[in-house]
Order: C-alpha cells, then sequence, then structure tokens
C-alpha cells in the first residue's frame, strides 16, 4: 500500500515553563529548545493511544481544503482555547485564560479579555487588557477554598480554574463561562507533601465547571460542576481506595464550549483519559459531549451526556459515551467504554460494521517487546518492538503484515518502519488513517475473540464546532487536521469527514467566522482557525471533491415556504413572527448571496436582502461597529457596507458591516434535562434535533449572532428564541414573477485584462432591450455587453452585478461576482541569470514570490555583481521592488544600477541608486520598454557580505493597449455665488497612462501650467483648463463660472431720515398716513431676499399704517436684505411717532417770488403758535439746490438763538434753535429767522421751493410737537444779455458804464457780484482789466 507520511516540523522553539498538551500539563523546569522535529502527543491525528503516532495520507475519498496565511497573534495567547464574543452592549472581546503552577501570587494564573471593533483589528491593536487574579491561594476567586464557598467537593483545595467558552445572558448582560478545573495536584504522593510540592508535580484529577461575572469579566463567581468523573469517590477524589491497582482516570479536562441556536442546548465536549498510576502515561483517551437547555443557564445538575446513544445520564458522575466515530471517520458506530479500577480491566464494546460483536481489550506490551495478533484469516504473527521485527507462526520475518478487518471495514497493516514496528489502521471508506508505534506506555488493542488488531481513533478531538451557513450542516474541526460535518449535533456519532486541512494551527484550538471576525458559533464557504497557544492563526475554505471523492460538504441554501431553494432570480416577501420585513412600502426582497472572502466565485453561506422597490439594504442602525451589534439595535435600510477583506489589518482581516445575514434554522426539539425515568414524549421531543427537513429560519446578523424580532411593528435584532412559534421565525414567501420582464442576466463573468482593466460580460436576457451593470455598488446605465472597466489599480478588487431591462421595468439583480486586476508584476517565475550564485541562495529565489525567506546571493563579496531577468517580451515596465538582504548584526545599504535592454547586449541604465542609503526594501519608480531587465550591485556599506536579495519585482503592463483615450480633468469649483475668495483644485486621471501636465486659463488670460487657482477678487470669473496625458492626447477645454461676491446688499429709505448709520431716526405724526419705503440692491450676486420688521414682527414693504394705529414713541425698524452669495446686510431705524397736539403750531416762510440769476435775496422764517411756549426747535428746511444756494442765516427774535447749522448736503438745511430763558419762549405769532441765499446763474427761468419739511418742537415739560410745514416758491431769471460795456442796463454805452467799470477795476468771475458787473469784460476773459476800460472808452468815442 502506498502511502505519505505526514508529520508535523516545527523550527527550533524555545518552551516556557507552562506548556499544556491534550489538557495535561507538562512542566519543565528550565526552558528547553528543541531542534528536530517534535510530535505533539494529543495532536489529534495522534488519536486516542499514547506513544508517537501518526496520521498517512493514503487514498482519501475526501478533498483537501485551500489554506490562507494569517498574521499570527501579537498578543493573548494562553493555555486553553480562547474564545471570542460580542457582549449585550455590541462590543467584541477575546477571553483567554491561564492557570499556572506558581508557588506564590505573583500574577501568572488569570482571565484576561481584550476588546476592539473586532479579531482583525484586535491584532494590529490590543489596547488594554481586563485581567482577574484567579490564584488558587486567593481569597475570593473561584479557586479559593470552592468547598466553603460554593459547597463543591475538592480534596485538597487547589483548583486551578482555566475559563473557556463564553454566552451573554440577554436578560442580565452577564457573561457566563465554562472553567476547566484542574484539582487534586499527585493524588498518590505520599508523605503528606504540602499543595505547593504537589502542584510542582503537574499531575492532577480534572473536571469541567461553570461559572458567570455581573461585571465584565471583572470578577468570576463559581455556578457549579457540569462533568465529572464517574469513578471518583464522593469528595471528587481519585484515591488508592477507588483507583486500587496501576490505572486511574484523571477526569474529564479537554473542555471545548458551543451553544447552538438552532436547538436551545449548550454543548460541552471534553475528554476522559485511562492512565497508568500515577502519572500522565495514556492507555486509552476518548472524547464525549455533554450538554444542558440554555434557559437552565450552567446549573449544576442540567447537564446530560451522550452514552450509547442516549441523554439520559448525567454528566456528573456518569458513564460518558464516545463520540467521534471510534473506529473512523467513516462509521457511524460506536463503542461502550468498560472501565474497572479495581480489576484494571478495561474493554471496548460494541457491533462491528459487519454486525459481528466487538470485544476489544489492551495488552501492555511487555519489556521483552513481543505482543501478537491475527489476521482475518486466523493467521497468528508476533511482532517484537525492541527488535522491530515480525515474524509468522513459521516464525519467518516479514515486512510487513497487512489485511482488511470487515468489523472495522478498515484495513490494518503492522508493518516496520526505521527499525521500529508500527501500526496503521485505514478506514476503507474514507482512506482517513491512523497510525501508532506500540510499546513502552503504549498498549496494543486486540479483540478478544480474534485477536485482530484495533487502533481507538478521536476524531473530535477538541474540536470546535460552529453552525455552517454554506453546507446547512454543523462543522467541527479539530487537532487531527480533518473536518467534520454532521446534521444532528444531537447524534454526534454521525459527523463524517468532509476534508482535510494542509496544516494546522497547533493547540487549543478555535474556530471564528472569516468575514465578521467576531461570531464563534457561525461558519461559511471559508473560516479561521486560531491557536491560543502557539498564536499561530489559519484561513481555510471549502474544497471541492476530487474523482471518487465521496465525502465532502456541499452547498446546501435554505428553502421558502414552499420547500424550494432560495434564488436570488426570485423575489419573496418575508415575515418575522407575523409581521411583514418591509422598507416602506417596498416589501418584495431579493436574497444576494455574499461572496466568499477569499473566493468570490463561491457563495459564503451568507446573505444580503435588498429591497427591489427601494434598491435599499437590510442593515442595522448604529454609528459604530458596536452599536450595530448591541441587542435591541434597531433595523435600518440603506446602501451596501464592504465586504470583509482579508488583506485588511495587515493581513488580520478586515470585517463586513451589518447588512449580512444568514438563515438560522428554527430547530424542532424541546430542550429538557433527561433521566432515565422521562418519559418517551419527553425524550422524543428533546432530541428532535436533526436540521434534516427544516425550513423554517430566524434571520440572524452575522456579526452579532443576534435575530431579527419585532416589537410593536418595529424590527431590532435581539437574541435568539426558540420553538416553532418564536417571534423570529420566518415565513420566506415567492413573489410570482413578471412574464412581460426579462429575465436575471445568467452567466455573469469577469476577468482581469491587465492592470488596469477588467472585462465584464453576461448571457443575453430573453425580452431585455439594455442592461444595467451595478460597478462596486455603482449603478451604469445602459452599457454595452461585453463591458470594459478602466482606470484600475493593479492587484485590485471589484465587484460586478448585471439586471436586464426593456419598457416594461427591470428584473432583479444578478448574484455578484467579483474580478482581481493583474498584479503587475511580470518577473515572478521569468527565466533568470545572475553574474554568481551562492550554494542554497540561487538565482531564481529572486523572483519566487518569496520576499522573506528565500533569496539570491552572489558567491564572492566583490562588485559589481548583477541579477537579470527575462520578461519573455519588450512591454512597458513602470517599477522595480528591491527585497535586499539584511542583518541586524551585519547591516548594510547596497548601491546598484537598475539597466534595461531589448537585445541583452546592449544595456541601458535606466536608474542610477549608487546614492542609495536605504537598507532592506526600496521601491524604485520609473517608465521604461525593455525586455531585459538587470540590477547591478556597485558595492556594500558591509565589505564582508556579498549582493543579496530575496526578491526583484519588476512591475509592468504584459498585455498593454495602445492610449488614445485623453485624461479627464475635474474641478472642485463651488457653483453659484460665494461669499468668500475660491481655491480651485484640479485634478486629472488617465485610464492608460500618465497626465503630463494640466494648464488653465483665468478670465480669457493665457493658460498656464498648475491644478491650484486663487481666485479672490468680486465678480464673475471664467476658469478655463484642459489636460495633457503621456502619450501626447489633450481633452477639450473646459470652462467653469467662479463667482465672488464679499459684498452685502445696500439697503436705503426715500423717507426724511435725521442722525448718522447705525442710529438714524425717522419721524411721523400719529395722526399721518405712514408710508415708508425702503429698497435693497446689489450690484453682483442680485438680493435674493429682503424682509422689513417692526417691532419684530415682518411687515409689507413699503411699511404703511393708517393714522392713528402707531403708538405715540419710539418705535424700531430692522431692515434685513440678504444676497445670492449670502452676504446679509442690517439696517436698524428710530421710528419716532409724535403725538397730536391741538391748535398746532405752523411755520411761515416769506420772501421775493422772483430773483435775477446772480442775485442775492432773503427768506423770513416765522412760527405761528396758539397755547403753547416754545423753548427748542429742530428746523429741516429744503430747497432746490439746482437754482439757488444756502448763504447764511441768522435769528432776528431776540432770546432765541441758533445753536447748530447743518448744510453738509446741498438742498438740505437743518437748524437748531433754542430760547435763553423763560423770558424768551416763543408765542403768538413771531419772525424768528432770516434766511441768505444767492440765485445761480441760469440761463432761462426756473422756479423751485424753498420748504420747511419737518419742524419738531418742544414746550418747557420737553413735550415734542410737530408743526405744520410752510413753503416759499422762487423764480430765478437770467440776466439779459443787452450791449457789451452797457453795464448800467440804458441801452447806450457812455461815461457812465465807463465809470462803473472803472469802479470795479481788477474783479474776476469769482468775485460774488460778478453777475452784476460782467457787461464790463468786453472780451470775456473773466476779469476786468485795462483792455475792457479801453474797449469801453472806444464804444464811448464811436
Amino acid at each position: 500500500m502506498t502511502r505519505r507520511q505526514i508529520v508535523w516540523k516545527e523550527e527550533p522553539e524555545e518552551l516556557s515553563t507552562n506548556t499544556k498538551r491534550g489538557g495535561n500539563r507538562m512542566r519543565v523546569k528550565k526552558k528547553v529548545k528543541f531542534a528536530s522535529p517534535i510530535v505533539l502527543l494529543a495532536f489529534s491525528m495522534i488519536q486516542a493511544l499514547s506513544g508517537s503516532q501518526t496520521a498517512y495520507a493514503a487514498t482519501e475519498n475526501f478533498p483537501t481544503y485551500v489554506q490562507n496565511a494569517v498574521p499570527n497573534l501579537t498578543a493573548g495567547k494562553a493555555d486553553i482555547a480562547g474564545s471570542a464574543f460580542v457582549d449585550k452592549d455590541g462590543e467584541f472581546h477575546w477571553m483567554y485564560s491561564l492557570a499556572d503552577y506558581s508557588q506564590t501570587d505573583s500574577g501568572g494564573s488569570w482571565i484576561k479579555y481584550n476588546t476592539n471593533k473586532d479579531f482583525g483589528a484586535l491584532n494590529t491593536n490590543w489596547g488594554t487588557t481586563t485581567t482577574y487574579n484567579s490564584y488558587w491561594n486567593r481569597p475570593g476567586t473561584i479557586n479559593y477554598k470552592i468547598d466553603e464557598t460554593y459547597g463543591i467537593p475538592t480534596p485538597y483545595q487547589d483548583d486551578h480554574n482555566d475559563g473557556i467558552g463564553v454566552w451573554v445572558d440577554p436578560e442580565t448582560g452577564y457573561w457566563y463561562a465554562l472553567t476547566n478545573d484542574e484539582y487534586q495536584f499527585s493524588p498518590f504522593a505520599t508523605g503528606n507533601p504540602t499543595n505547593n510540592e504537589r502542584i510542582s508535580t503537574g499531575v492532577h484529577n480534572n473536571r469541567v465547571l461553570a461559572t458567570y461575572s455581573t461585571d465584565k469579566g471583572a470578577t468570576w463567581q463559581l455556578i457549579g460542576q457540569v462533568a465529572t468523573s464517574p469513578w471518583n469517590d464522593s469528595n471528587e477524589a481519585a484515591t488508592n481506595a477507588n483507583f486500587p491497582g496501576s490505572t486511574w482516570s484523571y477526569g474529564v479536562a479537554g473542555t471545548r464550549f458551543f451553544v447552538d441556536n438552532v436547538n436551545g442546548y449548550f454543548y460541552v465536549l471534553y475528554n476522559n483519559h485511562i492512565n497508568w498510576k500515577p502519572g500522565f502515561s495514556n492507555i486509552l483517551t476518548y472524547f464525549s459531549l455533554a450538554r444542558s437547555p440554555i434557559s437552565a443557564k450552567m446549573a449544576e445538575g442540567s447537564w446530560d451526556v451522550w452514552y450509547n446513544g442516549t441523554w439520559t445520564r448525567s454528566a456528573l458522575k456518569g458513564n460518558a459515551g464516545w463520540i467521534g466515530s471510534p473506529m473512523g471517520a467513516g462509521s457511524d458506530h460506536n463503542l461502550t467504554v468498560n472501565y474497572t479500577p479495581a480489576t484494571d480491566s478495561l474493554t471496548l464494546t460494541g457491533t462491528g460494521m459487519d454486525g459481528s460483536s466487538l470485544n476489544i481489550s489492551y495488552t501492555k506490551v511487555p519489556s521483552g517487546g513481543d505482543f501478537t495478533f491475527k489476521d482475518a484469516a486466523g493467521n497468528t504473527y508476533t511482532a517484537n518492538t525492541v527488535n522491530g521485527t515480525i515474524k509468522n507462526a513459521s516464525d519467518t520475518s516479514l515486512p510487513s503484515v497487512s489485511y482488511s478487518d470487515p468489523a472495522l471495514d478498515a484495513t490494518i497493516t503492522v508493518y516496520i518502519q526505521n527499525n521500529q514496528v508500527w501500526i496503521s489502521q485505514e478506514n476503507n471508506s474514507t482512506g482517513y488513517l491512523t497510525s501508532v508505534k506500540p510499546g513502552g506506555s503504549t498498549p496494543v488493542f486486540k479483540d478478544t475473540a480474534t485477536q485482530r488488531l484495533f487502533l481507538p481513533v478521536n476524531t473530535q478531538y477538541e474540536n470546535a464546532f460552529s453552525y455552517n451557513a454554506y453546507s446547512g450542516k454543523y462543522r467541527s474541526v479539530g487537532y487531527d487536521g480533518y473536518v467534520y460535518e454532521t446534521d444532528d449535533l444531537g447524534a454526534p456519532d454521525t459527523f463524517k469527514v468532509v476534508g482535510k486541512l494542509p496544516s494546522t494551527v497547533g493547540s487549543y484550538l478555535s474556530q471564528i467566522d472569516s468575514g465578521s471576525l467576531t461570531n464563534q458559533q457561525v461558519s461559511g464557504y471559508s473560516f479561521r482557525t486560531i491557536s491560543d497557544l502557539s498564536g499561530s492563526q489559519k484561513n481555510y475554505s471549502t474544497a471541492a471533491p476530487g474523482p471518487g471523492q465521496t465525502y465532502y460538504s456541499t452547498y446546501n441554501p435554505p428553502k421558502d415556504q414552499t420547500g424550494t431553494v432560495i434564488s436570488p432570480s426570485t423575489a419573496y416577501t418575508v415575515s418575522i413572527g407575523g409581521n411583514a420585513l418591509q422598507d416602506g412600502a417596498g416589501n418584495q426582497w431579493q436574497f444576494i448571496p455574499v461572496p466568499d472572502e477569499f473566493d468570490s466565485s463561491k457563495n459564503s453561506g451568507f446573505y444580503r436582502l435588498r429591497n427591489v422597490s427601494t434598491e435599499k439594504y437590510l442593515k442595522v442602525s448604529g454609528s459604530t461597529a458596536a452599536a450595530t451589534r448591541a441587542m435591541g439595535a434597531a433595523i435600518t435600510f440603506g446602501t451596501a457596507d464592504a465586504d470583509a477583506n482579508p488583506s485588511g489589518n495587515g493581513g488580520n482581516g478586515t470585517a463586513s458591516g451589518s447588512d449580512q445575514w444568514y438563515l438560522l434554522p428554527v430547530g424542532n426539539a424541546t430542550p429538557a434535562y433527561l433521566t432515565p425515568s422521562s418519559t418517551p414524549a419527553t425524550i422524543s421531543a428533546a432530541t428532535n434535533s436533526s436540521l434534516s427537513g427544516i425550513t423554517s429560519y430566524r434571520l440572524v446578523n452575522r456579526a452579532s449572532a443576534l435575530g431579527v424580532e419585532f416589537s410593536s411593528s418595529q424590527p431590532s435584532i435581539q437574541s435568539i428564541k426558540f420553538g416553532a412559534g418564536n417571534p423570529q421565525a420566518m415565513t420566506i414567501t415567492p413573489v410570482a414573477s413578471n412574464p412581460n420582464l426579462p429575465s436575471v442576466p445568467t452567466g455573469l463573468t469577469a476577468t482581469g485584462v491587465n492592470m488596469s482593466q477588467i472585462k465584464v460580460s453576461w448571457n443575453s436576457s430573453t425580452g431585455a432591450t439594455s442592461y444595467d451593470l451595478m460597478v462596486d455598488g455603482v449603478i451604469v446605465s445602459s452599457v454595452s455587453n461585453t463591458y470594459t472597466h478602466t482606470g484600475l489599480e493593479a492587484s485590485s478588487n471589484h465587484t460586478y452585478q448585471v439586471r436586464a431591462k426593456n419598457s416594461e421595468g427591470s428584473s432583479l439583480w444578478s448574484s455578484p461576482i467579483s474580478a482581481t486586476t493583474q498584479t503587475g508584476i511580470v518577473s515572478k517565475g521569468k527565466p533568470a541569470t545572475a553574474s554568481s550564485v551562492q550554494t542554497g541562495n540561487e538565482v531564481s529565489n529572486a523572483n519566487d514570490g518569496n520576499t522573506t525567506s528565500t533569496r539570491w546571493a552572489a558567491v564572492t563579496n566583490t562588485f559589481p555583481q548583477w541579477w537579470k531577468v527575462d520578461l519573455g517580451s519588450s512591454m512597458n515596465i513602470t517599477k522595480l521592488e528591491s527585497y535586499w538582504y539584511n542583518s541586524t548584526t551585519y547591516p548594510r545599504v547596497y548601491k546598484y544600477k537598475i539597466e534595461g535592454s531589448n537585445d541583452d547586449v546592449t544595456y541601458t541604465t535606466i536608474l542610477d541608486r549608487s546614492d542609495n542609503t536605504t537598507q532592506g526594501l526600496i521601491t524604485d519608480t520609473f517608465h521604461a520598454t525593455v525586455r531585459y531587465v538587470r540590477v547591478t550591485v556597485t558595492g556594500s556599506s558591509y565589505s564582508g557580505g556579498s549582493a543579496s536579495a530575496y526578491e526583484f519585482n519588476v512591475y509592468g503592463d504584459a498585455n498593454p493597449t495602445a492610449d488614445t483615450t485623453p485624461p479627464v480633468t475635474t474641478d472642485d469649483a463651488v457653483a453659484g455665488w460665494q461669499q468668500t475668495g475660491q481655491t480651485v483644485t484640479l485634478t486629472a486621471a488617465d485610464t492608460e497612462s500618465t497626465v503630463s501636465k494640466t494648464v488653465y486659463s483665468v478670465d480669457g488670460g493665457a493658460f498656464v501650467e498648475g491644478s491650484t487657482i486663487q481666485i479672490t477678487d468680486e465678480g464673475v470669473h471664467t476658469l478655463q483648463y484642459y489636460s495633457v496625458d503621456a502619450a501626447g492626447n489633450q481633452e477639450a477645454t473646459k470652462s467653469v463660472q467662479v463667482k465672488v461676491d464679499k459684498t452685502g446688499p445696500a439697503v436705503e429709505t426715500t423717507a426724511a431720515v435725521t442722525g448718522e448709520p447705525g442710529a438714524q431716526t425717522i419721524t411721523v405724526l400719529q395722526s399721518d398716513t405712514v408710508n415708508i419705503p425702503f429698497t435693497a440692491t446689489d450690484a453682483l450676486s442680485g438680493v435674493a431676499r429682503s424682509e422689513v420688521k417692526l417691532d419684530g414682527a415682518i411687515v409689507n414693504q413699503p411699511l404703511t399704517a393708517q393714522p392713528f394705529t402707531l403708538t405715540a414713541g419710539d418705535h424700531t425698524i430692522v431692515v434685513t436684505a440678504v444676497d445670492n452669495a449670502g452676504n446679509t446686510t442690517v439696517r436698524q431705524y428710530t421710528l419716532k411717532v409724535l403725538q397730536v397736539v391741538n391748535d398746532q403750531p405752523s411755520t411761515t416762510l416769506t420772501g421775493l417770488g422772483t430773483v435775477k440769476s446772480g442775485d442775492s435775496f432773503k427768506v423770513t422764517y416765522g412760527l405761528s403758535v396758539n397755547t403753547a411756549s416754545i423753548y427748542a426747535q429742530d428746523i429741516t428746511i429744503d430747497y432746490d439746490s439746482s437754482i439757488m444756494a444756502f448763504d447764511s442765516a441768522k435769528s432776528v427774535k431776540d432770546g432765541v438763538v441758533i445753536v447748530q447749522t447743518v448744510n453738509s448736503t446741498p438742498g438740505k438745511l437743518r437748524l437748531i434753535l433754542a430760547s435763553t430763558g423763560s423770558s424768551n419762549a416763543v408765542t403768538g405769532q413771531s419772525q424768528i429767522l432770516e434766511l441768505s441765499f444767492q440765485a445761480k446763474d441760469l440761463t432761462q427761468a426756473s422756479t423751485g421751493l424753498i420748504q420747511v419739511s419737518k419742524a419738531t418742537l418742544a414746550n418747557e415739560l420737553g413735550t415734542e410737537i410737530q408743526a405744520v410745514s410752510s413753503s416759499v416758491s422762487i423764480q430765478v431769471t437770467p440776466v439779459p444779455v443787452g450791449i457789451p460795456g452797457d453795464i448800467n442796463g440804458d441801452g447806450r454805452v457812455s461815461i457812465g458804464d465807463l465809470a462803473l467799470a472803472a469802479a470795479n477795476y481788477g474783479k474776476t468771475a469769482s468775485d460774488t457780484d460778478w453777475l452784476q458787473i460782467k457787461a464790463a469784460d468786453t472780451n470775456g476773459d473773466n476779469r476786468i482789466d485795462i483792455t475792457d476800460l479801453a474797449a469801453i472808452a472806444s464804444k464811448i468815442l464811436n
């Protein structure tokens, strides 16, 4: 028989003084290095017997799974399997535990946990560790005198508990966990040693306890015992009284915990050991399974154990059944362990695969090494483990004996290997093979009747269980490196092998969903295992069976209420607990399979639910990952979250979001604790735990393991409920398809054709007129088949879905697929040569894809040395990654050149790095088109080292496409008017090459190169721009307007206003009809809106009021105007409303009705007061400044003085008057002021008003009174032109005119009386001089 031996090789490692193996602890007194391969005693392939055992790969009828690397744990390690869980608040925790054998309370025993977003994030940042000190002799701990505190018997009060597995009570949030209790150390010691002396031996009894924490792991309390040995005494002790012979059972250990949310049971897997006294030398190890209803919350006495096909035996002192096919992974037959300590009798009884009776006993190989056995024909053989021989009855030596045992359905082979006797047992159905080397403490097992050999098999050796959402079965992964499944965890003999792992992580294994990185209760197509002892992690993916392989895991999607497999091409209505699941009015859902995170062509077993109407996804509300996992978190709808990314967090993985779900079957069992006296009906209901045929499910969130449930018509995620009528039970009903719609496209494929492009195609759909493609979550409408996705990064992954359309509407979306662009590495595996090669560091090592452990090295430390690769054809290369060898002892920096050639003769330097100062990885970028790339090392900073590199990665495009596409430039200019200047950034992208330059122009100016433009001036600006790529393609010029308005609107009114801006007053009489208009204008962006408020209330514009509708006194007017850029102007006025007084005073203005141009004239202001005495006056006089100018004002009434005169604005005069003393009050009718004006020089007559526009008076009480306005009309007429020199206007030029000219000699046009004497300026030079006198004299003579 051909076989390949599998061994576990480890690099030389330093083992700490506290190392567990298979539930036992091996204590070494000092650190020991193992430089040779070691075999782990309790490693699952090593099965039940002690001694070195190794599994062989025979003709295996199951596939080997695909393995994906994960970084080792950087912290969080211990000596029992770690526990990942999410608490009631949604926080993720990793709990791990150690109970060392310290002689003092030095902090060596603890239960710890760390918290982060998920396990991938945790291994990059462990944060703060919460530690519970569990030293065995520390008062107050779960280990201290547990008999006194909890009533749990313990002989020496030396308990050491490791916590494992956590369940969170949904009612209280308390944490519940099992513990592996090591106690009664050195049970057979003599001489009454101290506890510390006993503990130092590392030999102990063992049992399983339950515990809980009310404060999130800060402290723990014991609940009671879960499982104990059936052979201990009433004090749970192993003594010479109950183990009088040479064997003993050290109890139950190797604890693993699983929460079955299908049916509602806790499960605990543990081992039983039969050993040689007084230590751990093993005769037989077998694994048992106990369970308890979740509702019992781990109470002592609630745990049943599987035994001989029933669940009616207590796990406390109960004989436990052997689960996991002890006759091989293809068998569902079991054996009963019969152990009598008093006589050291140990037999295994049961029915063979052929129906025969089995009664298997053990024989310790004597010191001489002989043991005998028979084959299936009854021939007798003798093997000697000392001499390494096998002989038949004729004493003839044989190299091996092989026979098929029908009772075991296995082939037994006894053979010699390295002068040692080995026994192998290969299951005929599966090819599962186990081997053992008998001798020493390792016994030989034989059937007592046939004397045929038997190797006990433990397929469930400390395995990790999960519900496999991909296969719809329970998955079990164990130390033996095999994967098992069953559809009934309540019938644990039915586990079948479905695959093998390429390699394992090591001891103290746990399992976690590789997508959520939080959930240990579920797994999918892929999963992760973690060894909390070694810190090793590995991801695995399910493998398809090869030819002839009949044992494998297959996809088993859930079914709708008709029993039909749920299809992504069908729409469904979903009811949960009788409540319709819907997004608004949209109540139809599409179950979209989530691609596996490692193989996107496979369904992971998980789903997204997309609403057909709204196209939103079902997810959980929350601003943090923890919030979306918290019990009671609300269901919401939105865009899809990112898929899990195994490469994220430095290869530790980035978790999926809250929008992924699995359909967890609603089990048929009614959980109960059973006894032999339980009724058949109770037993039947409690054990009806098979998954087969179930079509009722719960919708469970992948990240939190919580189910969707309705309360008051609102859905949220809650703890799992049980029973057929539970509020989480779903009804999934298919919706009849519309025959007028096109069918869902099939055959969707995507292929990365180069580093930057993926081609996507699909099969045509009947009735389709066009297609939409969803590309990375974004819909691209009306695409052609085939579609090319361009402009992508190398090694980037992209997801696609397609739907068909016609005039009636759209089909459902197809299932998503993913594809990855090519890496861009064109050198890997290509022919390579070098100037010299050091033995063991071959030239091909530098392009084998391994950047850490294989390298090329030159044979000598002389330079130059070179390494060269032939890319196979000329291509564009853009980058070189050089992973240079380095040493912490002898660090070095290499000087080098990158050279290229197309004929391998003439080389051109692409990049000269003779100035390099960097160690290790160096990335050089460039552009070159070559076939051969040569790296020439010209020197090293370490003179004793030769040229050496782990890897040279040359990047290029092996499938380049001609670049005819111009770049695309976009701007981030903000549309519309802005209050501040803008900085506009231009971003250019090119899908096929690189961008060479980007240029721009502002307001028609010259184009300049750049991508950042500052525009600060107010106004409308035009920005034009374009880019050019490396291939010379220029895009069409684009333009955008940038509008800047920094100034708010102008607010004005035509009403009479007094005061300065900010403190302006508008005065009206209470008896007036008020009409005050306001206008807002903005010369740039325009006025967007304006409003007027009177005393805080918005009023119409203009502000109007009827007489006596406004109360006398001050009112506030606020005018607000906002322009289209958002600038705001606010103007505030005081509206002064004056009270109306009887016999209202009135003003008078009197003056000449007509004056000549240039003449001065006077107007008299008077006041008529009937009953009041006026002491102060505020007079505003308006005049027509186009025909007159104000000159001066003076008081003409004694006792009245002008306090202020304001004439800053032509046409408006304001005078403040006051009476000086009580005797000078203005009463009756009085002329008060004389106002002097100057008529302007006009060429034609014009009439204008002088008007008292406002007169505010005040009496001795300060009461303000508004006087009646008055006005006077003035006409200004031009001076007649007449005869030049006729100054006096008598119609002739005479000696009198000469006298007037002589009297005004030297005057100019700037003199005030120029208009009266202007006729003397005969030559029009605006002055009177001798020339004018001579001209007048001449006219007199003529």
